[in-house]
Parts: structure tokens; C-alpha cells; sequence
């Protein structure tokens, strides 16, 4: 009985390994969005996609944790919940979603509020697997952002989730 337990074991985490590298492998999809209504304000904010593993690897100026409702996302895309609002104290932000019951995938958008009170997308939408961030580089100092999230395989009336907004 011993014997099996350790094979199982070994077996087991092969399989948690092969997940977890088939995770940070194919849970992105970045469409090549170069409208002008985002790029004209913040074409220098880039986005990389990070593993959790790479999420908890970063030193954080400041770290929130909260909930957010994840709404169904609708087939235009702009549909979602506004979340994590923070003023950039340092030139990179990371944002995940760590626990969103029934649903594997989010899609993630960062927006920056202007002097005239709008708030314009400065991001490309990124769709990504819970447990998976996305990481937001070259942020303007001192400018004020949100995120948008939604989800296209939620629970039809939405559901609660967790994540974590880095800066640093």
C-alpha cells in the first residue's frame, strides 16, 4: 500500500506540473486591438501575461485584495464590472482574479481616467484563465486607473470573485 501511495503521489504531481505549464501556455488570448480610442492616449502601456507562479515572484509597492462581481460578458466585449481603481505610484500594475466559482476564463481591460473626467481604455482585452494575471507596464505616474472585468463563461446571472491588483 505504501508502494502505491508514492507512485500516486509521483503521478499526481507530474500531472499538477503538465497543468500547470498547459495553464500559462494557452489560457492568452490578446487580440491585435490598435483602434485609435485607446492607443492615441497610452500607446507606451504594454501587457504581459503572467503565471501565478510569476504573480507571487513580484515585490509589490502596494497590494490590494477585494471582490468584484463578474458579469457575463456580452459579443462586443465592453460589457463588465469597473474594479481596483488605484492611482500609479510606480510604472507597472498587475491585476488577478484568484477564485471565481463555475467559471474558468476572465477577460481583463485597464482604463485611465482623463483631465475631462472620461475614462479611456489603455489596454488591448485580454482573456485569461482564473489563477492567471496580466501585467501592465509603462503606467503614467500619478494618473488614475480602473479595470474592467467580465467573463464569457460565468454563470448566466454572474457570479463573485476574488482578485489581487499589484503595483510596483
Amino acid at each position: 500500500m505504501n508502494k502505491f501511495k508514492k507512485m500516486m503521489s509521483v503521478t499526481l504531481a507530474g500531472c499538477m506540473a503538465a497543468s500547470a505549464l498547459m495553464m500559462s501556455a494557452g489560457a492568452v488570448n490578446i487580440p491585435a486591438d490598435t483602434s485609435p480610442a485607446y492607443m492615441a492616449e497610452d500607446s507606451q502601456v504594454t501587457t504581459h501575461i503572467l503565471s501565478f507562479e510569476e504573480m507571487n515572484a513580484i515585490t509589490p509597492y502596494k497590494t490590494e485584495s477585494a471582490q468584484v462581481f463578474l458579469a457575463r460578458n456580452n459579443s462586443a466585449g465592453d460589457q463588465g464590472t469597473a474594479c481596483g481603481e488605484f492611482t500609479a505610484d510606480a510604472k507597472n500594475a498587475s491585476f488577478m482574479i484568484t477564485y471565481a466559482p463555475a467559471t474558468a476564463t476572465y477577460n481583463v481591460q485597464l482604463y485611465r481616467y482623463m483631465s475631462n473626467g472620461s475614462a479611456t481604455r489603455v489596454s488591448a482585452y485580454n482573456k485569461l484563465t482564473i489563477g492567471v494575471g496580466a501585467a501592465f507596464s509603462n503606467l503614467q505616474v500619478g494618473a488614475t486607473y480602473f479595470f474592467k472585468v467580465s467573463s464569457s463563461d460565468c454563470p448566466v446571472k454572474g457570479t463573485n470573485a476574488n482578485y489581487t491588483l499589484m503595483t510596483y
